[in-house]
């Protein structure tokens, strides 16, 4: 039966499913599903209780097809069903969902609540959460990387009832990286495992001065020089000025030659006026020229005149 699924021959499917014993295997409907013998892929869902794949569940996912995943799960209840959960959750095929959950039985974690935490579903993450979906982990992850605060605060509720479920430094970082202000209160005030010197050193580089400012205030891990470099290489003269004033790390010519390279003119002149050691005027003046930034060229001939 499997030969004859493969090379979809339905005639000689139907003859050994009434005449033989011997059955067939999974491979039957994986074979037929590759060569797209969709006749030969029903009778075997409809007529055949072989224990299929998890193909099986996602193609009837894929389809939108009710009533073929509930021949499914009839004769199989515990069918993989961990891909399909996926695809009707992107396809945002809710009653397919809520059949696959609340009628099928196999307990293997699908990726649908990081798909959820990804796009900032709550309601549908506690719905997953209360059918146990795994990889809560990953989806605390996603949900800090995306700022979706309600998210985390309900996995964060969650997590003091399975401690397994630690965050690492990691998740403040990304929160801060990302901007995110309120889930690095939030993190702060209700997790232990804090951050790292990336933290500020991100959220300076993408211009996050408000985090920034909260980071240096709260937290001891500090920051590296890259904080102060890469606010300048992407012209954000206000972290820049607040790093200068506030922290030791300093910086280094990476600051200014980007700066220069890149036409930041207020960047260029505040580290002139500020971090002369690192400034080497000569050098701005080439690489204003190779870009073209003719502000920063101006200003730096004037400098080098006095």
């Amino acid at each position: 039966m499997d030969g004859a699924s493969r090379k979809g021959h339905l005639d000689v499917v139907r003859y050994l499913h009434a005449n033989r014993s011997e059955g067939c295997s999974s491979r039957a409907l994986d074979d037929a599903l590759d060569a797209e013998h969709l006749d030969v892929v029903q009778f075997l869902i409809k007529h055949r209780a072989e224990k299929w794949s998890g193909r099986a569940t996602r193609w009837a996912a894929e389809n939108n097809d009710l009533m073929t995943l509930r021949e499914i799960l009839n004769h199989n209840q515990d069918a993989p069903t961990a891909e399909a959960k996926v695809v009707a959750y992107k396809q945002k095929q809710h009653e397919m969902l809520k059949i696959l959950y609340e009628e099928g039985t196999d307990t293997r974690p699908s990726y649908t609540l990081v798909h959820a935490c990804s796009a900032g579903d709550l309601e549908m993450v506690k719905y997953l959460c209360g059918k146990g979906e795994g990889f809560v982990k990953s989806a605390m992850s996603v949900a800090i990387a995306g700022g979706a605060l309600e998210i985390v605060q309900h996995l964060h509720y969650l997590d003091k009832h399975a401690p397994e479920l630690l965050c690492t430094t990691k998740a403040m970082d990304d929160a801060a990286s990302g901007g995110h202000l309120e889930v690095v209160k939030y993190l702060h005030e209700n997790r232990q495992e804090g951050c790292t010197s990336r933290a500020v050193d991100r959220a300076a580089a993408k211009g996050f001065l408000q985090v920034v400012q909260f980071l240096h205030e709260n937290r001891q891990e500090g920051c590296t020089t890259d904080a102060m470099d890469y606010a300048a290489v992407w012209g954000h003269v206000d972290v820049v000025r607040f790093l200068h004033e506030h922290r030791r790390e300093g910086c280094t010519a990476r600051a200014f030659n980007e700066a220069a390279l890149r036409g930041h003119v207020h960047v260029v002149d505040f580290l002139i006026r500020n971090r002369p050691d690192n400034c080497n005027i000569e050098h701005g003046i080439k690489l204003a020229r190779q870009r073209r930034c003719q502000n920063v060229l101006e200003m730096l001939e004037r400098y080098q005149l006095r």
